[in-house]
């Protein structure tokens, strides 16, 4: 039976669940992996992403132990302020807009992003919420980009491997480079803006131009972003057009070197995507219509999942319903040529983005 907490660390108003159990763990001189198996024998926290939620059965267990109420805890998990951006929340699949951390065991391919300049004002160093969302590039008290990966061995941080003989979860769990001493640069005033908008409609779900809620606000900022994406380096004469009018240069824009989803891709490559697809978001419904006319831009050129896709757009091209997918045949179709360069690059790349 584990005993009442008589003193330990408390949680910031803006701290995820995880970065205050390693703190936690830190100050009773036990690595994170020794607290959770105390405190939940029979679940591996740290193989999940304990960060979305944890049942009410495992929060009683631990709220037992300490003098917080319940209500501190749930604004730490992302769920609680994702209820306005998405309505599939799903246990077993990626959330929009919520940076994966593509668990392995107790391994993470992305790690999280942090401030070096808020862990270095920190009194006790703590990993903000904010820091798990996609929208989130820079950090705009102190005015410059985030960073992913320790600068030394260029590995994403995972605090939850830092071991206590370590003592602080501002170092790196592989070459314990401290992260406070990071290389920082100035971050662009259009990528705070997008992150003081996202968090207005989160907050106070207010709509801006485009007369929806805002989980359709949401969805499409997305589709911009997916746009943008995929046709990134298109040469096709009306997509040229139509993305000039928003003054974005699709010929001179890459495609993403693994072609995964927004929310797994590199801060650089995000921060790209989040300021171009402002562009055209920050303009009128009335002004999109038009646009879209006018240079015969057709529906497919948009990502045309059904449950992604906005019945707002579905207005725009007149239609009622998305048009129907092309069944494809079951049957394998052996090839006799090998891949093309550009497939076996994004094969590459996403390789080595597992193992690295």
């Amino acid at each position: 039976m584990i005993r009442r907490w008589l003193a330990y660390p408390k949680i910031h108003t803006d701290e995820l669940f995880s970065s205050w159990l390693i703190r936690v763990a830190h100050e009773f001189g036990c690595d994170p992996i020794d607290l959770t198996s105390s405190l939940w024998p029979n679940f591996r926290a740290w193989t999940i992403d304990i960060d979305r939620q944890i049942d009410a059965e495992k929060l009683s267990i631990l709220l037992a132990l300490i003098n917080e109420k319940d209500v501190y805890f749930n604004n730490s998990f992302l769920k609680q302020h994702f209820n306005h951006v998405s309505n599939k929340l799903h246990s077993n699949a990626n959330w929009s807009w919520v940076i994966p951390h593509g668990i392995r065991n107790r391994r993470q391919i992305t790690g999280i992003q942090f401030c070096p300049m808020c862990l270095s004002t920190d009194k006790n160093p703590y990993f903000r919420l904010n820091w798990r969302i996609a929208w989130y590039t820079c950090c705009e008290k102190h005015k410059v980009n985030l960073i992913e990966k320790c600068e030394k061995c260029n590995l994403p941080h995972q605090p939850h491997r830092v071991e206590v003989i370590n003592g602080n979860n501002y170092v790196c769990f592989n070459c314990g480079f401290n992260l406070k001493l990071s290389n920082t640069e100035a971050s662009s005033e259009l990528n705070a803006l997008i992150q003081q908008k996202c968090d207005v409609m989160i907050n106070y779900k207010k709509c801006f131009n485009w007369g929806v809620n805002s989980i359709q606000w949401f969805k499409l900022f997305r589709l911009f972003i997916s746009l943008i994406s995929r046709h990134a380096g298109n040469r096709k004469s009306n997509l040229i057009k139509f993305f000039s009018l928003y003054e974005i240069d699709i010929l001179k824009m890459k495609k993403s070197s693994t072609g995964l989803a927004f929310e797994m891709l590199p801060l650089n490559e995000r921060k790209i995507l989040l300021s171009s697809a402002w562009k055209i978001f920050d303009r009128s419904y009335d002004d999109l219509k038009v646009n879209i006319e006018t240079c015969n831009v057709p529906i497919t050129t948009f990502d045309l999942r059904k449950n992604e896709f906005p019945k707002l757009l579905l207005e725009v091209f007149n239609l009622d319903k998305l048009p129907e997918k092309r069944i494809k045949s079951n049957k394998l179709i052996y090839k006799n040529k090998p891949n093309s360069e550009k497939v076996v690059l994004r094969m590459y790349a996403r390789l080595k983005r597992k193992i690295s």
